[in-house]
């Protein structure tokens, strides 16, 4: 099958309302990926939603432009199906990474998270908070990390109506305490909130624990400034880091 000027040669990932594509361009000789909506819909609320969710993404995704950030060149509509085409980005999703080869040591994992926080602070910065970071969201190569998934994405300019958002937006165990209160809210903290779940998943393979998040952090022996670093992350809001930047300044602090 043939979309654009990309021959499709097979299927390379599947999530709940999307299927991504390996695909060639035929004229430039390079790989590309194909994220295709191939939705099963209950009914058309849902529906009009995930498309619309789609095409956020595809739109935030073309603004923001970082080398941490998954680079997207198109996007249309094939078939009736919306589709983005971007970069096969090479690697394994940090899930993945950690359940085939263990948790990593403090300085790779200062490392992704200071390249997560530098694109963070990207999309902060144009107005992006990203609602959905995640292992799964996140490719290592080895060297570097990049941001494959903005479908949760929203400027903060759209504030979320209570009317359309009854539950909250993201991956449980990542999200921020208070959207259980209210799934309405839209800050850039939220993000750091679940960057700081990630910074601590990363080092000790397990998310932390609601009663002490220090204990594992503690049993692999992290060094004291990232134990701190990662339960500020982790605190209410008015103690959390503001944003991206802030967090990545003080990131770069321990790191220094």
């Amino acid at each position: 099958m043939v979309l654009r000027d990309l021959a499709i040669e097979e299927i390379i990932g599947e999530g709940g309302f999307s299927v991504v594509y390996k695909a060639e361009h035929i004229v430039l000789d390079e790989v590309r990926a194909i994220k295709k909506l191939e939705p099963i819909f209950a009914d058309e609320v849902n529906e009009i939603k995930a498309l619309r969710r789609f095409a956020r993404e595809a739109k935030i995704l073309t603004e923001l432009n970082h080398k941490n950030i998954v680079r997207v060149y198109d996007s249309g509509i094939a078939g009736g199906h919306p589709y983005i085409i971007m970069d096969l980005v090479e690697g394994k999703d940090l899930e993945k990474w950690i359940r085939e080869k263990g948790f990593f040591d403090e300085q790779t994992g200062l490392k992704i998270i200071e390249q997560i926080l530098d694109a963070i602070s990207a999309a902060h910065r144009s107005g992006v908070v990203h609602r959905d970071i995640k292992p799964q969201n996140i490719m290592w190569n080895g060297s570097r990390a990049i941001i494959l998934d903005f479908g949760a994405g929203h400027w903060l300019e759209h504030q979320i109506s209570t009317r359309i958002t009854t539950s909250p937006i993201g991956t449980y165990g990542y999200i921020a305490n208070e959207l259980f209160d209210d799934p309405s809210l839209l800050r850039k903290n939220f993000d750091c909130y679940s960057i700081g779940v990630l910074f601590h998943y990363i080092l000790t393979g397990h998310i932390p624990s609601a009663g002490s998040p220090r204990h594992y952090l503690s049993e692999n022996n992290i060094q004291e400034k990232i134990i701190e670093f990662i339960l500020r992350a982790l605190s209410p809001p008015d103690i959390r880091f503001e944003d991206g930047e802030r967090m990545l300044d003080s990131l770069r602090s321990i790191e220094h």
